[in-house]
């Protein structure tokens, strides 16, 4: 599921790109850019260090998946009338002295307002996890197709 979205985006620009000279040479221009340090330039480095942040990314928001599918499975057994169970991103349990009291495993709300919110939240969060390799993306990519760049955005 990470490689799947790259390898059809890398096939996408290849396919843009085949035999059409702007985007050859857009992409020339980074190689020939002068550095302010002075040093030879490095082509592409911004570039992959971004490709190599986002995969990273990727990896630490799907990882959690690997096991969700035995979470859900067991908290369904443990609480059998709960509903939506995946929206739950944690699963608590209630702290008790004593090691042999039994309680239920602690969930979101997911009907109502309360529900609503929940989900609002939930949201918000998954945002907040995948803009900031997102924007990186943006700014790498525009500064080699800047007008192209914009229009994926929007």
């Amino acid at each position: 599921f990470m490689i799947f979205p790259r390898v059809t985006g890398f096939l996408i620009a290849t396919a843009l790109m085949g035999g059409n000279d702007y985007f050859v040479e857009q992409a020339n221009s980074i190689a020939e850019a002068e550095f302010p340090s002075g040093g030879p330039p490095r082509p592409g480095y911004p570039q992959l260090a971004a490709v190599v942040f986002s995969v990273v990314a990727s990896w630490l928001n799907f990882f959690p998946l690997l096991y969700k599918n035995q979470i859900i499975n067991l908290v369904k057994f443990a609480m059998p009338g709960s509903s939506n169970l995946p929206s739950n991103m944690q699963i608590f349990k209630i702290d008790d002295p004593d090691p042999e009291a039994k309680h239920p495993h602690v969930i979101l709300e997911d009907a109502g307002v309360i529900g609503k919110y929940n989900r609002a939240n939930r949201s918000l969060f998954h945002f907040n996890e995948h803009v900031s390799f997102f924007v990186l993306n943006v700014v790498m990519a525009s500064q080699v197709l800047p007008v192209e760049t914009f229009y994926l955005v929007i």
